[in-house]
C-alpha cells in the first residue's frame, strides 16, 4: 500500500519528536545520576555538640594535611560550631572518625589520632583519589563504591583546606598572623633587622 508523501513526513514528525523527547529525558536522567553520585548532598541529621575523640580524630586530620603545627582552637571553633548549628555534620564527622580508626587499626594497629602523619595520609589517601579522579568513570566508580569519601572530602577535606588557607598558611610562609588578626602596633614601625633579634 502506497503511503503519500504528507502521511510520511507527519509520522517521520512524530518518531522524530519521540525520540528527541526520549533522549533528551534519558539525558537529564542520567545527568542527574551523575551528579548526585559525583557530588551528593549531606543527609539532614540532627545537631549536637562533637565528643572528645571524634575531635581528636578531625585535628589529627588537619595536622596531617598541613604538614605543620597548627593553631588548634580555631579549627576546633570550626568543628563545633558546624557540628552544633549545620545539620548533618554532627553525623559525618563521627563516620569519618569511625572509618579514619578502623583504616588505622587494620593498617597500622592504632587509632587514627594515635598514629603518626604518615599513616594518617595513607589512610587519608582515599579523600585524594576521589579528588584526583581522571574521568567520568572513574568518579561514578568511587561515587558507588566509596560515597563516604566523596562526602568526606566536601565536607570534610575541602572545609579544611580552605581555612587552612586562609589562616595558618600566611603564617607558615612568614607572616605573623593572618588577615585580620590583631598584631603589634609598633612592629611594622621597626626595620627588619631589629624585628628577629
Amino acid at each position: 500500500m502506497p503511503i503519500s508523501r504528507r502521511r510520511f513526513l507527519r509520522i517521520l514528525g512524530v518518531t522524530a519528536g519521540a525520540a528527541a523527547t526520549t533522549y533528551a529525558g534519558y539525558r537529564g536522567l542520567v545527568r542527574g545520576l551523575y551528579r548526585t553520585l559525583v557530588s551528593p548532598v549531606l543527609e539532614d541529621a540532627p545537631t549536637g555538640p562533637l565528643n572528645d575523640q571524634t575531635l581528636k580524630d578531625l585535628l589529627a586530620a588537619v595536622e596531617a594535611f598541613a604538614g605543620h603545627a597548627v593553631d588548634a582552637p580555631h579549627y576546633e571553633d570550626f568543628f563545633r560550631w558546624r557540628s552544633e548549628h549545620l545539620p548533618g555534620h554532627r553525623t559525618l564527622y563521627q563516620r569519618f572518625a569511625a572509618a579514619a580508626n578502623r583504616s588505622t587499626r587494620r593498617s597500622f594497629g592504632c587509632g587514627f589520632a594515635q598514629c603518626d602523619r604518615t599513616a594518617r595520609l595513607a589512610v587519608l589517601d582515599a579523600a585524594f583519589r576521589v579528588r584526583n579522579a581522571g574521568g567520568r568513570w572513574a568518579r561514578v566508580r568511587i561515587g558507588l563504591f566509596e560515597r563516604d569519601w566523596v562526602l568526606f572530602d566536601l565536607y570534610i577535606v575541602r572545609p579544611i583546606a580552605l581555612l587552612f588557607a586562609h589562616t595558618d598558611a600566611w603564617r607558615i610562609v612568614g607572616y605573623d598572623a593572618w588577615p585580620g588578626m590583631p598584631r603589634g602596633l609598633e612592629r611594622y614601625t621597626q626595620p627588619h633587622s631589629l624585628r628577629d633579634a
